[in-house]
């Protein structure tokens, strides 16, 4: 395993961290077959004013999920981003967006001091698939864009405005 990553950007002074190399193939792999073997629906929406476009999706059960190894090395991270030690899980799903997709820019949170985990749970990607996630200012430019890696961490409040970039057509 490569030794472990951990950058900080930031968007309208708002830090976003970055960490590479946390877990190892074989847990990469394990967290894949989690979220592989998912029930996904066409149901959810990035916002209620967008609802008209739906995007796949698979939600999790929180109190199933505080049960899986990964849901304690997500909030180890968080922990380690935030320097807060009483972090709690209230939402998890993941997003299955595919080429020709709509992606909105939104929060995940208007609640202050909420923090949002990204996992990148693909187990291989190439830069030329795309699918970056773009990070906005508070006044709707984008500045940050963080390219899709196997098994990348991003944590950043809630708050912060950001998209799903979709994947290439590759």
């Amino acid at each position: 395993m490569a030794a472990i990553s951990h950058r900080v950007k930031s968007v309208s002074e708002k830090p976003i961290h970055i960490f590479d190399d946390m877990f190892s193939e074989e847990q990469k792999k394990r967290a894949f077959n989690l979220f592989a073997h998912a029930d996904y629906t066409f149901l959810h929406a990035s916002r209620q004013d967008t609802t008209r476009v739906r995007e796949w999706s698979a939600e999790f059960a929180v109190d199933d999920f505080r049960q899986h190894w990964l849901h304690d090395a997500l909030r180890d991270i968080a922990c380690e981003a935030t320097g807060l030690n009483d972090l709690s899980c209230y939402d998890v799903f993941c997003n299955a967006s595919r080429f020709g997709d709509q992606t909105f820019i939104h929060t995940d949170s208007t609640r202050a001091g909420d923090i949002s985990v990204l996992y990148y749970v693909n187990t291989e990607w190439e830069p030329d698939w795309a699918g970056e996630t773009i990070f906005l200012t508070d006044d709707y430019e984008p500045e940050l864009a963080v390219g899709m890696k196997t098994g990348r961490v991003l944590v950043f409040g809630g708050d912060v405005l950001h998209r799903a970039g979709l994947p290439s057509r590759i």
